[in-house]
């Protein structure tokens, strides 16, 4: 009767069986978008000349090391400096400095900038300076065409590029001389000296730091799923004792001097302000006990969401790799966006221009001729916001597919059933279970959700950009109301960002679509604020703890290691072991980070889980029993005396007797 009725128990939030493929639309545009992305990247290689950008173009038009039709002759290149060979001119010199363009005051940096790289010479060697302090470098006819005097820096060949490299030995005289006396005045040079000589022999050290960096955030988050409370309990009773005792000292510090001090003495210009900052200490003391009392039950839930999250990450330690993995893969995207980039600023043709500049020391004004890459191709800017698009998209994506592989596993935990009196289980490699789920039922969410904050972006890149080109004209009043703009822009993203993570949860345990699933979350995080303000709160608290702590110990760690032999030859160990607490800091960052996403679902769990089950055999509750307890919720099967006293209470039992 029961199957005629289609009378069953429905299946697990989170579990394949409650799995359904969501926004397809979305994941259909998605797969239009990428292969016009392809289609871009086809054409802007079949119309783009990648020799421009690899090998470089010349003042003239002519590729660096490529012979053609108007690249100099063998007649003419017999009596030029830099090579007789033309192929054998593999790099581009650029002699022109800034100071020398006529216009260079009314131009921006990217102005500047792009005219000084039409200006270039193919070489077959990255000039040196003469060193000479008052006679100007000579570059003598260049193509055997004329003779051009110029001071300049030496170079290093960098992507077939002299740059300019100020600590050569070559370098000329007075900007050497203008390095040593800043530093001698100022100490830096020393201290560069000290840095150098200290960082030689902290390396391995600080190598064996990276490791020991990475094990403690791999214990202290072990450690965290039995003293996670504990931790809690000490920064709020720190917090309370910061205050009270901050209150307590200033009062009597202003009683002692009003009491003690002369009438003269200039400490009674502090009484008024030490009493003043007493009593908002004093305040702060109460405000914050009476928080504490009034959001006791919620600290209590918050601390159990921390311990259930602890629990996930040491069930699937594999969760580590997830940030890694996506690091690489946007690394990817962006090399890919990079090479579509260059092959569309490379498309159309190469044309001359005439620019002034100034000689130097004669100040005489003559004309060079300049090349540059037209803008005549139609679809050349087009194409180029939309490869930006593209690759702000991808971005996005590859974001939110780790996340959501994150909240799966939390998912996948929290909503599973243990057996007995054991625990909750993962499946096996719940991480490669997450992505694929990800992407086998919900990429068309995900990319939803990456693609608005594709759009944001791409409106902030605009603004930027129109903003840098207003201020140039209208001053401190375009500046104010660009930045008020980019601040608007910027706290939308984070708002977009925290409502998409969250729909991305409710999406892994109900399989709804992007929108149904933002609407679910924004109305439970709207009808329990509370509890998230807590939970967060006493997160972030406990997740700067456990980094100061982390990076604490690596220091002490280090400090132990440079008084072995392997810290022979350090002197002061200050400037090694802050470089080795920043990467520990950095590192235990990143563990916190999965910490906090992982926390994050776990509540957004416990939240739904809370709303839309009662504990009945078709709806059980899935928490465990401290968080049962907390709340006073309980499923109607447990056999439990106590439990079954308290659902009395929530559903009294008819009588039959």
């Amino acid at each position: 009767m029961a199957c005629c009725c289609g009378d069953r128990i429905p299946p697990r939030p989170g579990s394949k069986e409650n799995r359904s493929c969501t926004d397809i639309l979305c994941l259909l545009i998605f797969l239009v978008f990428t292969a016009a992305w392809v289609f871009v990247a086809v054409i802007a290689f079949q119309n783009g000349n990648l020799n421009w950008i690899l090998h470089g173009v010349d003042y003239k038009g002519n590729v660096c090391s490529i012979e053609s039709a108007t690249t100099p002759n063998a007649t003419q290149l017999a009596t030029a400096s830099y090579g007789t060979n033309w192929t054998g001119r593999k790099y581009v010199w650029y002699p022109i400095d800034t100071d020398l363009l006529l216009d260079s005051a009314s131009l921006s940096t990217t102005d500047i900038l792009l005219k000084i790289l039409r200006m270039g010479i193919c070489v077959d060697r990255c000039p040196e300076a003469n060193g000479e302090l008052f006679k100007p470098n000579q570059l003598v006819s260049p193509y055997g065409d004329y003779t051009f005097s110029i001071w300049y820096q030496s170079t290093d060949p960098i992507l077939n590029r002299c740059i300019p490299d100020i600590t050569s030995n070559k370098t000329l005289p007075q900007l050497k001389a203008l390095i040593d006396v800043f530093g001698d005045i100022t100490g830096l040079g020393q201290l560069w000296a000290y840095f150098e000589s200290e960082m030689i022999v902290a390396l391995p050290i600080l190598g064996i730091g990276v490791g020991t960096a990475i094990l403690l955030s791999i214990i202290w988050i072990i450690l965290l799923r039995f003293t996670v409370g504990f931790f809690v309990y000490l920064v709020l009773i720190l917090v309370e004792i910061l205050f009270a005792g901050g209150c307590a000292i200033l009062f009597w510090q202003a009683f002692y001097i009003e009491d003690n001090a002369a009438l003269d003495d200039p400490w009674r210009d502090y009484i008024l302000p030490f009493q003043i900052i007493a009593c908002v200490s004093g305040v702060l003391f109460l405000l914050v006990t009476f928080v504490i009392l009034f959001m006791w039950r919620r600290i209590r839930i918050a601390v159990e969401i921390l311990r259930l999250a602890a629990k996930v990450m040491g069930k699937a330690p594999t969760l580590i790799l997830v940030p890694l993995i996506s690091t690489v893969l946007i690394i990817c995207v962006g090399v890919f966006a990079l090479f579509v980039g260059a092959c569309i600023f490379a498309a159309g043709e190469i044309t001359l221009e005439d620019i002034s500049i100034k000689v130097p020391f004669t100040n005489e004004t003559v004309t060079v001729e300049t090349s540059a890459i037209s803008e005549n191709w139609d679809a050349k800017w087009i194409f180029t916001i939309f490869n930006l698009f593209q690759f702000l998209w991808y971005m996005g994506l590859i974001n939110a597919i780790a996340f959501m592989s994150i909240a799966f596993v939390t998912v996948m935990y929290y909503f599973s059933v243990p057996q007995g009196r054991g625990d909750k289980k993962i499946p096996f490699c719940a991480v490669g279970v997450g992505a694929w789920w990800t992407l086998r039922y919900h990429l068309g969410t995900v990319a939803f959700g990456s693609f608005i904050i594709a759009v944001i972006q791409l409106i902030r890149i605009a603004a930027s950009y129109i903003q840098s080109k207003v201020e140039q004209s209208h001053g401190d009043a375009a500046k104010w109301v660009g930045r008020c703009v980019q601040c608007y822009l910027a706290y939308l993203e984070r708002i977009v960002t925290w409502i998409n993570k969250n729909a991305y949860i409710i999406c892994a345990i109900q399989s709804s679509n992007f929108c149904w699933s933002a609407k679910t979350a924004i109305g439970l995080l709207i009808s329990n604020i509370a509890d998230v303000a807590a939970a967060n709160f006493i997160a972030d608290a406990i997740f700067i703890f456990c980094k100061i702590a982390i990076t604490g110990t690596n220091v002490v760690v280090m400090w132990a290691l440079f008084k072995t032999e392997l810290g022979e030859g350090a002197k002061v160990l200050a400037v090694p072991l802050v470089i080795g607490g920043l990467i520990t800091w950095i590192l235990s960052s990143l563990f916190m980070h999965i910490y906090d996403s992982v926390q994050d679902t776990a509540l957004m769990c416990f939240l739904w889980d809370k709303e839309n089950n009662n504990g009945t055999d078709e709806k059980p509750y899935y928490f465990n029993d401290a968080l049962s307890d907390i709340i006073d919720k309980f499923n109607y099967n447990k056999g439990e005396s106590k439990q079954k006293t308290r659902l009395n209470k929530i559903q009294p039992v008819t009588s039959t007797g």
